[in-house]
């Protein structure tokens, strides 16, 4: 599976129903799926901002993933389902994905980290691709993402202004619009000459991180007088939070943690599981029965109160 394709199908819209009964969906925002292991079992989270969140007036967010039979699935969660980090404007949902959604998933290996910013000699200038929603077009049967085109400006070598306050992000030049927020976003390097390089790249992601919103100005020669504001203006560059800052967040929030290991436990009791001899869930059936029964009870227990 190349790149693009990977990028595109790890995406997820995030919006609201507003109209129950002819089951209208209206996506407001873009979220992906990443998934961390334990024990070689899989557990699956939905990652977005956490302004695309605080959208939300009800109590409930409803999520809609594409279908491998061309169609799509719209669930709702609790909007106190989520765990946050709003300095970092990360809002986390753990829930199972199905085997029938068309989907990918974000791993560790995928992240950028200093380390493979060095392996791979990634440089301010390096070409970036996101993919999320573009609210005038979406499609209304499945989710239909955008990819757009940006190169990386600044590395996060020192804290950005944010309206949450002071945060470490990388810089990149695109325009960010509403919808996108919460998109992930890649390093392009699909032009690469060698081979081998090719191939590698198309087994990861290269994952950058999380398109939180752009950087606004205001021109003090658009005041005119009085009491008038001028208007925030696009400069043009995104702030994108690091993937690594959210993989820490999902490792190690201890809500999470607990999660992981408390299914874990569960499913050895239940099947006398042993990880070291374990039938893969794919073929085991009861396993994945087992295993899909267990996650999702533990994806509903609902959170302690956020810590930050």
């Amino acid at each position: 599976m190349l790149l693009i394709e990977r990028a595109l199908k790890c995406v997820v819209f995030i919006g609201k129903v507003s109209d129950p009964a002819g089951f209208t969906f209206t996506p407001l925002g873009t979220g992906f799926i990443y998934s961390a292991f334990h024990e070689d079992t899989r557990f699956d989270y939905i990652v977005t901002c956490h302004h695309v969140i605080k959208l939300f007036e009800g109590d409930k967010v409803w999520i809609r993933v594409n279908l491998k039979n061309g169609e799509s699935s719209t669930f709702s969660v609790l909007k106190d389902s989520w765990v946050h980090d709003p300095l970092q404007d990360i809002s986390i949902l753990s829930h199972p994905i199905g085997e029938l959604a068309d989907v990918t998933r974000i791993v560790e290996r995928d992240i950028i980290t200093k380390e493979t910013i060095k392996e791979r000699e990634i440089w301010p200038g390096e070409l970036t691709f996101s993919v999320g929603l573009f609210t005038s077009h979406y499609d209304t049967i499945h989710n239909m993402p955008i990819v757009r085109m940006g190169n990386i400006a600044a590395f996060p070598e020192d804290k950005i202004f944010t309206d949450t306050g002071h945060v470490k992000g990388y810089l990149i030049e695109t325009h960010s619009i509403g919808g996108l927020s919460g998109s992930p976003v890649f390093i392009n390097r699909s032009s690469w000459g060698s081979i081998a390089e090719m191939k590698d790249y198309h087994v990861h992601c290269m994952c950058l991180g999380m398109m939180r919103g752009r950087l606004n100005t205001q021109d003090a020669n658009d005041v005119v007088a009085g009491n008038s504001v001028a208007d925030t203006i696009n400069t043009g560059i995104g702030i994108v939070v690091p993937a690594k800052v959210i993989m820490n967040f999902i490792k190690d929030r201890p809500e999470f943690v607990e999660q992981r290991e408390e299914t874990v436990e569960q499913l050895k009791k239940k099947t006398h599981f042993r990880p070291t001899a374990a039938i893969p869930v794919a073929d085991n059936p009861q396993h994945k029965e087992d295993f899909n029964s267990l996650l999702t009870a533990a994806a509903k227990k609902k959170p302690p109160a956020d810590e930050t």
